[in-house]
């Protein structure tokens, strides 16, 4: 059975400060975001090669 991330949903929470990642315009006024398909996130310390494997599979497609 596999398991996705439906959504992500803001949780008011007045013990947390104002600040980053909140104070970015795009996501001042998000409450929820919903993924209607299936993402991946990668994640990993620094130097682990999650930007070279990213940088790997868009050459493979082609990209610029």
């Amino acid at each position: 059975m596999s398991r996705y991330l439906l959504s992500v949903r803001r949780k008011h929470n007045r013990t947390l400060r104002d600040g980053f990642p909140f104070d970015v315009p795009a996501l001042a006024e998000l409450d929820e975001l919903d993924f209607p398909t299936p993402i991946t996130f990668f994640v990993g310390s620094n130097g682990s090669g999650k930007s070279t494997l990213l940088e790997a599979i868009a050459a493979g497609l082609k990209m610029p």
